[in-house]
């Protein structure tokens, strides 16, 4: 009997659970489009999936196991594979969490956002997060013609914001001919 495709909607929830929310793969899934991210997901899904299936072919040889696959049968509806599915489904939940406490507990990845940055972010973005480092100050020009320098406080996430916060140090306009004029100092 072969796995009904329904079945394969969780262990792809718990590959986009994963590779959406885990500290090594977050900030570079937030600047997927929707084609790849849902290749990604599918394909931690099925590694999940994979796992899966090589620990029910383990069963028989743990009693802990058959206990839970005969608890399995008896409490929920008679789906094949269903177990399986929902075991991938977890897996990707509770390998994410696993990870990300492993990764606070020992400092793992705590440059991962910078090194998405700098490798795959846009210029706006790497310049944002220079100046947010560095702690220097950045002149933005809106389309009204009116301008403000400081610092940036928080950058932009891809896909999530389109904003960035500044911490205001002067303000003032741009004349018709473009120049400069400064009207309010916030220091």
């Amino acid at each position: 009997p072969s796995m009904p495709f329904n079945l394969l909607l969780l262990p792809l929830l718990g590959g986009f659970y994963f590779f959406s929310h885990w500290y090594k793969t977050a900030y570079f899934a937030k600047r997927q489009d929707k084609e790849r991210l849902l290749l990604y997901s599918s394909l931690w899904g099925l590694l999940f999936l994979a796992i899966s299936f090589f620990l029910s072919s383990i069963i028989p040889y743990s009693s802990e196991l058959t206990e839970m696959r005969r608890w399995w049968a008896f409490n929920t509806p008679p789906i094949e594979y269903s177990g399986i599915s929902s075991f991938a489904l977890g897996l990707g939940l509770f390998a994410t969490e696993f990870l990300n406490d492993l990764a606070k507990h020992f400092g793992f990845w705590q440059k991962e956002g910078e090194r998405v940055i700098l490798t795959h972010g846009s210029q706006l973005e790497k310049l944002l997060y220079r100046s947010l480092i560095a702690g220097k100050r950045v002149m933005v020009t809106l389309k009204n013609g009116k301008v403000y320098i400081g610092r940036v406080t928080i950058s932009l996430t891809p896909q999530e914001d389109k904003d960035f916060i500044l911490l205001p140090s002067k303000s003032g306009y741009r004349d018709e001919k473009h120049r400069l004029m400064l009207t309010t100092d916030y220091d």
